[in-house]
């Protein structure tokens, strides 16, 4: 009677035919494997608002080693904070064509279909957030085409900040004492959380900060 045949765990598994992948092949098959596995765990940290802030350091060190022939500086200015930022007066609804991760937490994600409002235009991108997840941030304009219909839009409420905040996780916006800000949707009964534009900074994101930090202005 023949003996099994026994294969070391850290032998590559066998193709269909009885051949085995090299271990160069094994190594790619298994890159993709982390890679898919990396972009599942970073959505989900995107969609629930919980990336961290050193991601984006870690996230360019991993593109910058893929790609051993580009440098990624991550002390370079962003170079969308030299553009003029539009705020509109009155926003609009547009709907996702794509899913859209992004390359850092200042990035909005959004999957095929998810309806966009959209506060204020920076050269080729958006500021705006995602109705599904209430997420801010920023996206590309080639992502979302214009909604068929305006129905939800909520006229934004004027505040004025009488208390600093400071940002607490990668998408929340701060301000400091005497900054306007338009407040698109409260997300509590007292007020205290949202999404915002600091009409100031130009920057658009959530937050959560203490009671009787914004004044609304009539």
């Amino acid at each position: 009677m023949a003996s099994a045949t026994r294969i070391s765990p850290d032998s590559p598994p066998p193709e269909e035919g009885g051949s085995q992948l090299t271990k160069g092949e094994l190594t790619i098959k298994r890159a993709e494997m982390h890679i898919r596995i990396l972009k599942a765990e970073l959505t989900f940290l995107k969609e629930t608002g919980s990336l961290a802030p050193n991601f984006h350091g870690m996230l360019a060190s991993l593109m910058s080693t893929a790609s051993p022939s580009t440098v990624i500086d991550d002390n370079k200015p962003d170079p969308t904070t030299f553009l003029e930022t539009e705020v509109l007066e009155q926003p609009q609804l547009y709907t996702a064509a794509r899913e859209y991760l992004g390359p850092d937490g200042s990035h909005l994600f959004v999957r095929s279909g998810d309806q966009v409002v959209l506060s204020a235009i920076r050269g080729d991108e958006f500021l705006g957030y995602n109705t599904r997840n209430n997420l801010a941030g920023r996206i590309p304009r080639g992502v979302l085409l214009k909604a068929k219909s305006e129905a939800g839009i909520i006229i934004p409420t004027v505040c004025r900040a009488a208390q600093s905040h400071k940002t607490r996780t990668l998408g929340d916006v701060s301000w400091k004492p005497g900054d306007n800000l338009r407040v698109y949707q409260w997300l509590d009964k007292y007020k205290t959380k949202g999404i915002a534009l600091n009409m100031a900074t130009k920057e658009i994101g959530t937050f959560d900060a203490s009671a009787g930090s914004l004044k609304v202005l009539d």
